[in-house]
């Protein structure tokens, strides 16, 4: 490539994450503190971001989002580290199959999830019936399993759902240690315990690292879980109801800054956190490991927390399956639908409504892989190949992996705002636009929750 073409090239990934990722996400900010209110004067800069940590009800949602992040991501550790040791370290029956079925809860979003879960831990949901057909609950007598522990169901449910991102990240980190550093401790006469956490951990954080900043991300910004189980005290719900209710209030965008703020923290912690580890026991190859066959007993044994994770992950997915093929009405009191029907299919596959959105969702998916392949291709030519100085090279680097550290709800909103702002510079009609400037719109006050006029003057 020659000399123009690489500065040219270099320009054009510029203005992409510019257009696409830079200016959403400063409308977001410039809106969020009030800078896009017409006549505000400085000492009113950061009057919503200040509101949001003196209103008690917004200071629980965001404390609330970072509790279930920290959770969610801490129980994804438990769950995905011991199955990559024992992935990397034995050879059972099944193996290559068990990994493959750990992978299937990616299919589908979290709050998919969610809805299966609702029929099964419902008042009247297929666990309530095993129970009155076991005998353990008195028959008539509906227990509701979510009733008053919806935040545990949120962090349950989001936590099966994403532990095969940091699965991935484990089991990568963990094929690129170099075995021989293990089989020199174990022969210096180191327990297996002591080999792991002196050789084994410290070489693999890398990876947990990486995979838990990802998890963390995404557990803090989800929206769709939190609403399944109407649990609302969350900071992506409240910023989604404040901005649906009042268009034109600066407040959700501040929310939206608190949480991008705590998404950059943590990616950036984890960034670090995998910068300063030492690289020396790392393998630029996958390195071949001595596995342990098992066989008979053994082997089935090895089996058993492979096939309990993949069945508690599955299991929210099955209900969503069952309900997909239950005529309506037919699955309750029960343990499993007493009517199976394919018109809910039918229906869906024929209805005028419901085609152009499955049609839709396959269309922009498939264009979002094309633009991605084509994207992340050019990225890494351009990275790795190319004759860029090398800081220009970095620049490119950071920018590729900045998408990471923002959560897609303030990009979303950034884009309505975008779009808000060009309908209302080009004077198109009906605008009513998301972040429109307005000089005395609504607040809502930190003492009262109340939303009140406010003039920033």
């Amino acid at each position: 490539m020659s000399t123009v073409g690489r500065y040219t090239a270099f320009a054009a990934v510029l203005l992409l994450f510019g257009l696409f990722l830079l200016w959403p996400v400063w409308t977001v900010i410039s809106t969020g503190l009030g800078l896009s209110t017409p006549g505000v004067k400085l000492a009113s800069v950061g009057a919503y971001l200040a509101a949001v940590f003196q209103d008690q009800q917004f200071r629980m949602g965001a404390i609330n989002s970072a509790v279930i992040a920290a959770l969610v991501t801490l129980c994804c550790v438990a769950i995905t580290v011991p199955l990559a040791l024992l992935n990397r370290r034995f050879e059972f029956p099944g193996k290559k199959l068990f990994a493959s079925l750990l992978l299937v809860p990616l299919v589908l979003p979290p709050f998919v999830g969610a809805i299966g879960i609702r029929f099964i831990f419902g008042a009247q949901g297929a666990l309530t019936a095993l129970c009155q057909h076991l005998g353990l609950v008195p028959q008539g007598m509906p227990i509701n399993w979510l009733a008053h522990h919806s935040f545990g169901a949120v962090v349950v449910s989001e936590a099966f759902s994403l532990y095969p991102i940091l699965f991935v990240n484990v089991v990568t980190a963990l094929s690129f240690v170099d075995p021989s550093l293990e089989q020199s401790a174990a022969n210096l006469g180191a327990s297996a315990w002591r080999v792991f956490r002196s050789v084994t951990l410290p070489l693999m954080l890398p990876g947990v690292f990486a995979g838990a900043s990802i998890v963390f991300i995404w557990s803090f910004s989800e929206l769709g879980t939190p609403l399944m189980f109407d649990f609302y005290d969350v900071t992506p719900v409240q910023v989604y109801f404040r901005i649906t209710e009042i268009s034109n209030n600066p407040l959700p965008y501040a929310l939206l800054i608190v949480t991008m703020l705590g998404c950059c923290l943590v990616y950036a912690l984890g960034k670090l956190a995998v910068g300063w580890r030492n690289q020396m026991g790392w393998t630029k190859t996958p390195g071949a490991l001595g596995t342990v066959r098992l066989s008979g007993l053994a082997g089935v044994g090895m089996a058993v927390p492979f096939v309990l994770v993949i069945l508690f992950a599955l299991l929210p997915h099955i209900g969503v399956v069952l309900t997909s093929f239950s005529q309506t009405g037919q699955w309750y009191d029960s343990v499993l639908p007493r009517v199976f029907t394919t018109a809910h299919y039918q229906h869906a596959l024929t209805h005028e409504l419901a085609l152009p959105s499955i049609r839709n969702s396959l269309v922009f998916s498939g264009l979002s892989v094309v633009l991605d392949i084509a994207i992340g291709l050019g990225l890494g030519i351009l990275i790795v190949r190319s004759r860029l100085p090398v800081a220009l090279r970095a620049l490119i680097d950071s920018l590729s992996m900045l998408p990471l550290a923002v959560p897609g709800l303030v990009l979303a909103f950034g884009y309505l705002a975008v779009r808000s702002l060009l309908k209302l510079a080009l004077s198109w009609p009906g605008t009513t636009g998301v972040s429109q400037p307005v000089t005395g719109g609504v607040f809502w006050t930190p003492d009262s929750g109340l939303v009140s006029d406010m003039i920033l003057s």
